[in-house]
């Protein structure tokens, strides 16, 4: 199989060469590999033109769905592997996900393992345990069909798509941007289409998390975001459902302890408790497993990340709201 890697970039030069540089030390080589600039500032097209990748533009500004989308149209291999600027895959990682299309013929799309390249850093370690990790860890081999499974989310930073998958289910939806649950999206149309997707232990990609609390904090705004989109277009996916009845029962958690607050303040102590006792309940395993004691500070952090991603959910929805409501005033104007 010829294996191309698509890797949309904007603004990530230092990184973009770390990852190109792995490249070269992949144990198959790719085909090709195409970087699909989307506006930098920083040199990462001359850095990427330097590896002697093939460099394209999105003119800036459109996001990295769009960026991917262009590389896919671009790319003559049999696979397209996708990954960001912003990751280290293993050595063995192009191999590994050829190795995983070609013993289970009936998939076509494999999605990888990713944990962080930068463990060191406090916030890593926390989004590496959180229970709302943005990236996929899978212990064991997981095939779908038709719809998700619950508590299994993909990531284009780690996954392969046999080229006759674009062929049927088309490209990625630019109106995700840069919101998040993009990739769902793609994957969810395949499932739908009859692909079957495999998660897999083997391809392992390294991804350095943001570091800073406000950072982490904006990108999981983003993410309910996107996923208020998907959530949209997918109403009747698994995991629409499941992270709906999440969000909501978090909203209706809070603003009963909100309220019992002002009555009886231990209800509102029992009921944050009650918020709360998932999170504790993960991240003390992961202390005793790992011998880990920060990870008693996690569920606070796990908390604030979840009421960033529900903020987001509502903020899209309103914005969407709106806009459908404008344009429904527009065309009653117009028919005037």
């Amino acid at each position: 199989m010829r294996v191309s890697v698509v890797v949309p970039v904007k603004d990530c030069a230092e990184l973009l060469s770390r990852l190109l540089e792995s490249f070269r030390r992949q144990t198959l080589q790719p085909h090709e590999v195409i970087v699909v600039d989307d506006g930098s500032t920083d040199g990462s097209p001359t850095v990427a033109e330097r590896y002697g990748a093939k460099v394209l533009s999105t003119g800036g500004g459109r996001g990295p769905n769009f960026a991917r989308s262009i590389g896919v149209r671009a790319a003559s291999g049999d696979v397209i592997a996708l990954t960001d600027s912003d990751c280290l895959p293993s050595e063995d990682w192009l191999e590994s996900l050829v190795r995983e299309l070609e013993e289970n013929p009936g998939v076509g799309i494999v999605a990888g393992t990713t944990i962080a390249a930068n463990p060191e850093c406090f916030m890593a370690r926390f989004l590496d345990s959180s229970l709302l990790t943005p990236t996929p860890k899978y212990s064991r081999r997981v095939v779908m069909e038709r719809d998700f499974r619950p508590g299994i989310v993909v990531a284009t930073c780690n996954m392969a798509v046999a080229r006759r998958v674009f062929e049927r289910v088309g490209l990625f939806d630019p109106a995700y941007r840069y919101y998040g649950s993009d990739d769902m999206d793609f994957v969810y149309r395949a499932l739908r289409r009859g692909f079957r997707v495999l998660c897999s232990p083997r391809p392992l990609v390294r991804h350095y998390h943001r570091t800073t609390l406000t950072r982490v904090l904006k990108r999981y705004f983003q993410y309910g975001e996107g996923f208020a989109i998907f959530r949209a277009k997918h109403p009747e996916s698994a995991f629409s459902r499941t992270v709906t009845l999440a969000i909501c029962s978090l909203i209706a958690a809070l603003a009963l302890a909100v309220a019992a607050a002002l009555l009886c303040p231990p209800a509102s102590a029992a009921l944050l408790a009650l918020v709360l006792l998932p999170f504790i309940v993960h991240h003390a395993r992961v202390a005793v497993r790992q011998r880990r004691p920060e990870a008693l500070a996690y569920p606070v952090l796990d908390l604030l990340v979840a009421l960033a991603s529900a903020a987001g959910f509502l903020y899209m929805l309103l914005r969407v709201a709106l806009g459908r409501a404008r344009l429904s005033l527009y065309r009653r104007l117009a028919s005037c």
